[in-house]
């Protein structure tokens, strides 16, 4: 019902009835109707009519989630669902809306009040101090005080559920129009120890003159600015958590990060493994956490790894020739010295950390680019694998 007052006709539709939940199957069965028996134990069952799945809930009273009480009509049921804007529906036999707690209102108001008692309504869930945050700030949305200082006297309490269900409604946060402020409140009421605790060190953990915010603000910056893509958004919640643990300063006092992007692959990999996400998310969060540094284009004239090797590398790692290697040297097979490339293999390589501006193999070293022999130019980030000691590929220069 929330859904249908802003964006029409809801995608899924929940139905409660005073028939018990192996009545409704029964019933179902009868006319040859689709039951998924997933929730039978608490009272529920999927109908699957002509593609469109109806989950229908056998009314019940207030109580923990683990316990099944029936009840006897829609009102007692009402009363002890999450927030008021949950907490509507519309009789098909009466064409009424009903609403016992002021839902409509709290809807208009762009607000998330609890039900009755928030701390009673928390306690039955933890798990519904997460949903707060997605139907309340992530979606645009305030937090009536009470019910705030609610979550926040029961965050603990999240440490009894389930690592599954916290994974999934941290998903419908990322997902949600304003992800951002979702994880800020997720911060803000000290719930970060039983979701995401790997963002605690980057809260306040400044970074460099490069970097207006901190690391934490720079991660929630990042996260508003990414497309709605489950894979990108986890990505962008987990790309600088290795930041607080790679912190090195020079000795003109400048701050550097260097290789926290493996140091973020490992945290970010072993936070998914915590969380059970599949292990293909696995790969592909972990994918992009790692190659993040990488330079997607380094300008006019440049191909990607996948133009000259046979297995295509993600995030494109460049090479180009300088202008004036281009005009004196011929399109001939000729052997690239030293890159900090991941398919290459080269002897003696030199790593951006241990280069001098008398190093032979390596002169003038930056972050992200290194000269290498007064041949080529190398676009890369510093923190790739370190090649094995084979034979250097040859490759024409005019495929570069």
């Amino acid at each position: 019902m929330r859904d249908s007052f802003f964006d029409g006709l809801p995608t899924d539709l929940d139905l409660a009835t005073d028939s018990s939940a192996q009545e409704v199957r029964e019933r179902c069965s009868a006319r040859e109707l689709r039951v998924i028996e997933t929730g039978i134990q608490h009272g529920t069952v999927l109908v699957v009519i002509d593609g469109i799945h109806l989950e229908v809930t056998t009314f019940r009273q207030p109580a923990d989630r683990e316990t099944q009480v029936n009840a006897r009509d829609i009102a007692t049921d009402l009363s002890g669902r999450d927030f008021t804007i949950n907490a509507l529906a519309f009789s098909v036999a009466s064409q009424t809306l009903i609403d016992t707690s002021s839902g409509v209102e709290d809807l208009v108001a762009l607000r998330v009040k609890a039900v009755g008692d928030p701390l009673a309504r928390f306690s039955e869930d933890p798990l519904r101090i997460l949903r707060m945050i997605r139907f309340g700030p992530a979606h645009g949305r305030t937090i009536d005080p009470a019910t705030l200082d609610a979550a926040k006297a029961l965050v603990s309490s999240l440490e009894r559920v389930s690592v599954e269900r916290i994974r999934e409604e941290l998903e419908q946060i990322l997902m949600s129009p304003c992800p951002a402020a979702g994880i800020v409140t997720i911060k803000e009421i000290g719930a970060l120890p039983w979701t995401l605790p790997e963002l605690l060190p980057a809260v306040g953990f400044e970074q460099n003159r490069y970097h207006i915010h901190d690391v934490f603000d720079h991660t929630m910056a990042v996260l508003d600015r990414t497309p709605a893509d489950r894979i990108l958004r986890w990505s962008a919640i987990f790309h600088d958590i290795g930041k607080p643990h790679t912190l090195s300063t020079d000795t003109a006092g400048e701050r550097h990060f260097y290789l926290h992007e493996i140091s973020s692959t490992k945290l970010s990999w072993e936070r998914m493994e915590h969380l059970r996400f599949s292990h293909d998310d696995m790969k592909r969060i972990s994918s992009v956490v790692r190659h993040h540094m990488r330079p997607l284009n380094c300008g006019p004239g440049c191909v990607g790894l996948s133009g000259i090797s046979e297995k295509p590398y993600p995030c494109g790692v460049h090479l180009r020739m300088p202008t004036h290697l281009q005009q004196l040297t011929p399109a001939k097979w000729l052997p690239l010295p030293t890159p900090l490339i991941p398919c290459l293999k080269w002897n003696n390589v030199k790593w951006p950390h241990q280069a001098t501006a008398s190093s032979p193999s390596t002169v003038r070293t930056s972050r992200r680019s290194v000269w290498l022999q007064g041949r080529v130019w190398a676009e890369c980030s510093s923190s790739l694998r370190k090649p094995s000691l084979k034979t250097p590929k040859r490759i024409p220069v005019r495929h570069l």
